[in-house]
């Protein structure tokens, strides 16, 4: 099998109107001469013609292919893609943005660096034209799928320990996969489900390994999501989720305990109690929702804490 410089993997479930709209602004980006690359489509059980509108005659200027995947689930959707894919970068992008015309070409130069990175990722922005409502906080962006850590470029190299991505704009050397394996299929969606932090997961791995992980703000895509995101009923579900993140984050942590939780996290629950009283009696609407969302998550880290907690006691109980 003849090795391309890059896969660019687009895992979908049930969007196929966005996902047509990535493949268009696709056909839009400049690929640098002598360029070996594909697009995959990593088919995740959708019933809405997606397969049926990938396969079509419409997108022969795209060197696409169509991959089925039956098991449920964002991270097995990603392993096929790892499976199939024949670039020796594979690319992730998810199924609503639209990428810059340079996109690609910006990629391939942050790939072809020295020191060598593992893997590359950059801003992912939220579409201009999308309208927030009036109780809208900043915070909220991230959960909608915002992401940029500025105008300079960051590496693990130089001390960063911050983010350098999200999924949606995110970009592994393949010998990542061949040393670390593959994303953890126990994380990340599955369907409708907002489970997260199987990107997060593999990129620790890479940390512990000494890799170099790099941000390049000019690896650029607009994330342009479905309106349900910027709704009460999705926030709340994504905190809850973040919260029970949170806590398989910090499970290992050697911390004084109480009734199963850090003892440091009930002076927590009263700060956001307080401050979430304070917001509904001053009707000061968006600190109010902000607070009752990081209650919220308060409330995925206990559920989640418990549960593990039944068959797995964490840490040293307080006297």
């Amino acid at each position: 099998m003849t090795e391309l410089d890059v896969s660019v993997c687009i895992c979908t479930y049930n969007r196929q109107e966005s996902l047509l709209e990535v493949l268009q602004s696709l056909k839009r980006v400049h690929v640098p001469k002598a360029t070996g690359w594909e697009v995959l489509v990593i088919d995740n059980n959708s019933s809405d013609g997606t397969a049926e509108a990938v396969q079509s005659g419409e997108w022969e200027a795209l060197p696409l292919r169509y991959v089925h995947e039956p098991r449920q689930g964002l991270s097995h959707a990603r392993n096929a893609a790892v499976s199939k894919a024949e670039g020796r970068v594979l690319a992730f992008l998810d199924d609503d943005v639209a990428v810059e015309t340079d996109w690609l070409e910006k990629l391939l130069g942050a790939f072809g660096a020295e020191p060598a990175p593992a893997v590359v990722g950059g801003p992912a922005i939220l579409d201009s034209e999308l309208e927030r409502p009036a109780w809208w906080h900043g915070e909220f962006d991230g959960p909608a799928g915002h992401f940029d850590a500025g105008d300079s470029v960051r590496t693990s190299d130089d001390g960063y320990g911050g983010m350098i991505g999200i999924g949606a704009n995110m970009a592994f050397h393949r010998s990542v996969f061949e040393r670390y394996g593959h994303f953890r299929t126990d994380l990340g969606r599955t369907g409708s489900s907002l489970a997260m932090g199987e990107e997060l997961e593999l990129l620790d791995r890479l940390r512990r390994g000494d890799e170099r992980l790099v941000y390049d703000p000019s690896v650029v895509v607009y994330h342009r999501p479905d309106l349900a995101r910027v709704s009460r009923s999705y926030l709340r579900r994504w905190y809850f989720r973040f919260g029970e993140w949170q806590f398989e984050n910090e499970r290992d942590s050697d911390v004084v305990r109480l009734l199963g939780l850090p003892r440091w996290r009930f002076r927590h629950l009263a700060e956001l109690v307080a401050k979430w009283l304070g917001g509904v009696f001053t009707r000061r609407r968006p600190e109010a929702f902000l607070h009752q969302v990081h209650l919220v998550a308060f409330g995925g880290y206990v559920k989640r804490a418990w549960s593990r907690n039944r068959s797995e006691p964490q840490g040293r109980e307080s006297a």
